[in-house]
């Protein structure tokens, strides 16, 4: 063999060698910006999750208050961390990939419906009780002494 192509065989094999080197780094970059999305994706869900979270312990703490005061402000502040927490949680549906999250969003989408209901019906029996109280109780009780 000549020197001629002893050097094009030995450029041939370098270059060969090089192209695999660089298929492989091509393939392992394109796998590890795919799980770079994908944990950026669950970052989101982590965060969304975290305030949806949030969200439910003020709406928690203020349906307490209303339980112990029966303070409208609270009630008010209930029904808006509701509206609230009903677009979360469709925005979660939306963003969720995984089955079991969407259909855990869904079933506490309908428990938060069931409890807004439960709760409109409290509210209405206390505003009922405090009416009662301040329209009949105390004029009649004025009126006997």
């Amino acid at each position: 063999m000549r020197i001629k192509s002893k050097i094009l065989a030995g450029f041939t094999v370098v270059l060969a060698i090089l192209i695999a080197a660089l298929g492989f780094a091509y393939f392992t970059f394109v796998a590890v910006s795919h799980d770079v999305d994908e944990y950026a994706h669950y970052v989101e869900e982590a965060a969304l999750i975290s305030e949806i979270e949030t969200q439910f312990l003020r709406f928690n703490s203020h349906a307490r208050e209303f339980a112990n005061t029966a303070d409208p402000a609270d009630a008010e502040a209930v029904i808006t961390y509701a509206k609230q927490l009903e677009l979360m949680l469709e925005d979660a549906h939306e963003q969720f990939i995984g089955e079991e999250h969407r259909s855990r969003i869904k079933h506490i989408g309908q428990e938060l419906d069931v409890y807004l209901a439960s709760f409109a019906s409290a509210k209405s029996l206390s505003d009922e009780y405090h009416s009662l109280i301040l329209d009949r109780l105390e004029p009649d009780g004025i009126k006997i002494v």
